[in-house]
């Protein structure tokens, strides 16, 4: 059976032009999956490793603080004994109240290292600090007396001599279960000359790595977590698995790639898996180094590689849908024109033979047009070419990304026009949209690039504040492309008289040396710290830089002030300047890093008080050994007083126990209750003794009346007055007359004490 001509030209045109498309977007699809899901890995892998140092940071920062706690008290062990409590114990309060992340601190020292005349290898005090409902309290005890707990963990850390991190646990001190926390203990030997001499213990809190958890999430459903060096989840999406081992939540994992035990030696782990369901996932591991100890952490993120597929699935969708259409416009076209060509002449039908392979050219058409049908079928082939060699063109250009050239349809029917048209208009939007990826990936990478600049700079100027100082505004200057700046730290040395102080400002590329105290309210500085807001200024007066910021000498455009605040106490504000607006994105990025910043001059500040307190500690030690020997004397003189002071002591003695054999005495303390009696008083009572202590004092007169006169009695003698007055008390129906005097007892400092009662019958 021959063909039509215009069955041939359809599935000749057809089946090339579906092969091509297919050959084609095959390839375009395979590349784009593959492109995606690599893209998705690579990020995946960049952002846990600096979310891993970015929680190294943290905790690192802990670690630091306990070291340089250590390093301090590593010299006390010459001191008084008084005096090294008193220091000490200054320290652990000031640092628990400046380190909110720490539940509790505590000092441990060996009784051998404070006390060369004991001998035993055991035994040690224990100095505790811990908040219990906004309070501060302190706890001292003496513990291993009787030998050390083979199987304790303070046993442990004293045989190897080396710091360490715990398990991660629950535990409350008030000892309530709706008290308690998670958290972990970090561990620093106190060790000299290579003997170990006590522990500087810290229990950090850890539900506060929850939230910065959460908020890593850089694709919808994305699973971040942190583990201990157990293999414990610390903070999870899924807070019933708190504490767990990550062998429970991944079980087949586990088995597979040994996630436990690369946990455990520090080393990244990366992998796919499939849950359950058939969900496909990309999961890494990145270590977290704590201090140097061996025991690091992990941080572990999973990402849902359906997310990954369902934006490759949507281009390549939008792809098949435009060669799909096309297709559709190609094949109505080829149609047209075979059924418009199937009766002319010999040379409209070499002509059509030649379009059907695709060739178009102005010398194609036909100049010898008759006025019949013939001539008609010529005319409508030469606007055939016409139309198809503007559509060419107007496709080349396309092609050639030229999405502005000039196109008209050939009527409002041309549908190969208008779908050229409609593709021109969606390759615009694809364009724009990609432009608009490209800067959101540009400001993501600047601020990731910013975050790794500023910890190092913060991790290489930790020892001097002004050095920091000056290090963090020089660069940020420079790196947010401001004009000028100033950072300004919150000095409170003095509790009573706090005030801003400008540390370190940085302009046109050169160090400014300016000094500069604002009081707490006052300006624009003053405002941003008591709100504790950012403040964004792009209308400035003209005389801003010379009445409120002290930055310069010409008038900028825009002020930016950010108050840097670390769990919300600010430590200091940045004060930026510049001839164009700050961005959005630069806005927040100051924001953000502020926290670090915040977090490292609260550390410095720390360091700075602590190096302040043992040189005074050494000055204080060389004006003791000068008094030492003024003690001396003293003692010498001392000892004839006491022989004196011996017989004295002795005449006292007979004097008391003459009176306890006539009178009734007794005892009170401040809070009115008897604390002691003598027999002549239990006797007289008829009562046991421990019947009679814990009574209030007047609990045995014989009337109201007369009870209420010795609460006023008591009142004066609690007013440093001995009060004598008579008082009867009614004993086994017998009524019995008493004269009574109170009077108040100090100790050696002048302090109240307790009340004595010495009363005597009268007949």
């Amino acid at each position: 059976m021959k063909l039509r001509l215009q069955t041939k030209l359809l599935v000749t045109i057809l089946s090339a032009t579906v092969f091509v498309y297919v050959i084609a977007f095959g390839f375009i699809i395979y590349n784009i999956s593959v492109a995606t899901t690599e893209n998705a890995v690579a990020q995946t892998n960049y952002l846990s490793e600096q979310s891993a140092k970015y929680f190294e940071e943290i905790l690192n920062k802990d670690v630091e603080i306990l070291k340089a706690l250590k390093n301090t008290f590593s010299n006390f062990n010459d001191l008084s004994d008084e005096r090294r409590v008193e220091l000490q114990e200054d320290i652990l309060r000031n640092v628990m109240r400046e380190t909110p992340q720490f539940a509790a601190l505590g000092l441990n020292w060996e009784i051998y290292a404070l006390d060369s005349s004991y001998h035993k290898p055991y035994g040690r005090y224990r100095y505790l600090f811990h908040w219990d409902g906004g309070k501060l309290i302190q706890k001292i005890d003496t513990m291993n007396i009787d030998g050390d707990d083979i199987n304790s963990l303070y046993r442990e850390i004293k045989g190897n001599k080396e710091s360490v991190v715990t398990k991660i646990y629950y535990d409350s001190y008030t000892g309530l279960t709706e008290d308690q926390i998670l958290m972990a203990s970090i561990a620093i030997p106190i060790v000299n000359d290579n003997r170990y001499e006590g522990l500087v213990v810290g229990d950090i809190t850890l539900s506060r790595f929850d939230k910065l958890i959460s908020e890593i999430k850089p694709l919808k459903e994305t699973k971040t977590f942190l583990i201990s060096n157990e293999g414990n989840f610390v903070a999870f999406f899924d807070s019933k698995f708190i504490t767990k081992s990550v062998s429970e939540y991944y079980k087949s994992e586990e088995k597979e790639y040994n996630i436990l035990e690369n946990i455990k030696e520090g080393n990244p782990i990366s992998y796919f898996t499939t849950d359950s369901i058939g969900n496909e996932y990309f999961v890494t591991y990145k270590p977290i180094d704590i201090g140097g100890f061996k025991m690091p952490w992990s941080f572990g993120m999973s990402i849902p590689l359906s997310i990954i597929k369902k934006q490759s699935n949507r281009l390549m969708f939008i792809s098949l849908i435009i060669g799909f259409v096309g297709l559709i416009f190609v094949s109505f076209v080829i149609w047209i024109i075979a059924r418009r060509i199937t009766k002319p002449l010999f040379k409209t039908t070499e002509i059509i033979k030649k379009l059907t392979k695709g060739g178009i050219s102005e010398e194609d058409k036909i100049t010898d047009l008759s006025g019949d049908e013939i001539g008609e079928i010529g005319d409508s082939l030469n606007s055939l070419i016409d139309g198809l060699i503007r559509t060419a063109s107007f496709a080349k250009s396309i092609g050639e990304g030229n999405l502005n050239a000039k196109f008209e349809v050939l009527s409002k029917d041309d549908i190969l026009g208008n779908s050229l048209l409609e593709m021109r208009k969606s390759l615009k939007i694809a364009e724009i949209e990609n432009k608009k990826r490209h800067k959101e990936e540009d400001i993501q990478s600047w601020i990731i690039k910013g975050e790794t600049q500023f910890s190092e700079i913060l991790r290489e100027h930790n020892q001097n504040i002004v050095e920091l100082s000056y290090q963090i505004i020089s660069n940020l200057v420079r790196y947010t492309g401001a004009t000028q700046g100033g950072l300004f730290v919150i000095n409170d040395d003095d509790k009573k008289d706090k005030y801003i102080e400008l540390v370190s400002s940085y302009a046109y590329d050169r160090k400014k040396i300016l000094s500069k105290k604002i009081r707490m309210g006052v300006g624009l500085i003053g405002r941003a710290v008591e709100e504790s807001e950012t403040i964004y200024m792009t209308d400035v007066p003209n005389d801003y830089v010379n009445i409120t910021s002290g930055l310069g000498e010409r008038n900028p455009q825009s002020i930016l002030i950010v108050p840097l605040k670390f769990n919300e106490v600010i430590y200091a504000v940045v004060e930026l300047a510049s001839f164009s607006d700050f961005k959005a994105h630069i806005r927040k990025f100051i924001e953000k890093i502020g926290v670090s910043i915040a977090s490292t001059i609260g550390t410095v500040k720390i360091t700075m008080q602590t190096s302040k307190l043992v040189k005074e500690l050494t000055t204080q030690s060389q004006e003791l050994a000068a008094q030492e020997e003024e003690m001396r004397q003293t003692m010498e003189e001392m000892q004839a007083t006491q022989e004196e002071s011996t017989k004295k002591i002795s005449e006292l003695e007979n004097l008391t126990n003459a009176i306890n054999e006539v009178s009734y005495i007794a005892e009170y303390n401040l809070d009115g209750k008897l604390i002691n009696v003598n027999d002549n008083f239990v006797n007289l009572m008829g009562k046991s003794r421990d019947d009679m202590l814990g009574k209030f004092q007047g609990s045995f007169s014989s009337n109201k009346d007369k009870r209420k006169r010795q609460y006023d009695v008591w009142g004066r003698v609690m007013n440093n007055e001995i009060v004598k007055f008579n008082q009867e008390i009614e004993i086994d129906g017998k009524l019995i007359k008493l004269n009574e005097v109170y009077v108040p007892i100090y100790d050696e400092l002048g302090e109240l004490v307790k009340i004595l009662n010495i009363a005597t019958k009268v007949d």
